[in-house]
């Protein structure tokens, strides 16, 4: 941490817990470099400084950067209450709202995340193992559950009406995923290309079965294909080629953003608490006598689904 002994004496004061302790030093380590690159502190410096990085370093959902803001926001009126030269309560007026993440970690359409794709990935053409990566997050992209990819089988696929039934549920096919899932339905073999003889033809074999999204030795798990991407993303990031921060998570709410507002602007109610009903399914929350009911703790969990929603519908309209 910058200044570690201040932060230090601040995190000991400002709680008892060790999980919240834990939180606070996670978040100055991730201010650090930014605070060596100005060579002071972040609670020295302006809010146009400092909102970039508050919104780089945290969450898209708005529940995500609510402790964060808190943490900072405390940190601020500690140093000028101990009259830390140069502090400011700038950091107090961080907006949570702000849009400044948005554009690196949530995808704009369909046609944005194939564009992602086509940097990270061989073309579909190719008919490589690349079209593994890609399905995995087109169906990402849809709705799936990430633990649910790994099952959907090829006659769960109907490339004729372009969806994917599985569980009693209906799951698009985007006209830019139709090239890549075609591809995983249909190809017994995968082609590799030698990096160092990309002339040479060699196909190999996918591992025998219907699952759709199957590899040359086995059936890709989720954390995988999450460290795959994120290598392959890291790579071009560094060869700037994107700037995008994408993870299974992100792109699984980008559809659903995409989806939401596709259906209001056709007319269709934006219904939160029918999504967090259908999202939790039957899972119930620990309540205490007296506190919150179930329905109280899903409807508050579909209000910060509305506001995160408002927030991206702005950078989309």
């Amino acid at each position: 941490m910058y200044n570690a002994a201040q932060k230090e004496e601040f995190i000991r004061e400002y709680s008892t817990k060790i999980s919240v302790r834990t939180q606070a030093k996670n978040l100055f380590e991730l201010f650090e470099p930014y605070e060596q690159k100005w060579q002071a502190d972040l609670c020295t410096r302006s809010l146009d400084e400092l909102q970039p990085v508050f919104d780089t370093i945290s969450g898209v959902r708005e529940s995500s950067r609510r402790a964060p803001r808190t943490i900072l926001r405390k940190y601020a009126l500690w140093c000028m209450e101990r009259g830390v030269p140069g502090a400011t309560d700038a950091v107090s007026r961080l907006d949570s709202a702000s849009l400044g993440n948005l554009e690196t970690r949530m995808l704009r359409s369909p046609r944005h995340l194939q564009s992602v794709l086509d940097v990270i990935c061989a073309p579909e053409s190719d008919e490589t193992a690349d079209n593994n990566i890609r399905t995995y997050y087109w169906l990402a992209y849809a709705g799936f559950r990430a633990e649910d990819i790994p099952k959907v089988r090829i006659q769960d696929v109907h490339l004729d009406d372009l969806t994917v039934r599985f569980g009693g549920r209906e799951y698009p096919i985007y006209r830019e995923a139709l090239p890549a899932v075609r591809n995983c339905v249909k190809l017994t073999e995968f082609r590799y290309i030698h990096p160092l003889y990309p002339e040479r033809v060699i196909w190999k074999d996918r591992i025998p079965g219907d699952v759709l999204v199957r590899g040359i030795r086995s059936v890709p798990s989720m954390n995988t294909m999450q460290v795959e991407i994120f290598r392959r993303i890291q790579k071009a990031k560094e060869a700037g080629k994107t700037d995008m921060q994408l993870s299974y998570y992100r792109i699984w709410l980008s559809g659903v953003f995409y989806r939401m507002l596709d259906d209001e602007l056709a007319g269709f109610p934006v219904d939160f608490d029918a999504f967090v009903d259908d999202k939790l399914g039957d899972f119930q929350y620990s309540v205490k006598p007296g506190g919150n009911t179930q329905a109280c703790k899903r409807h508050s969990l579909a209000l910060t689904y509305q506001q995160d929603y408002e927030r991206r519908k702005m950078t989309l309209l």
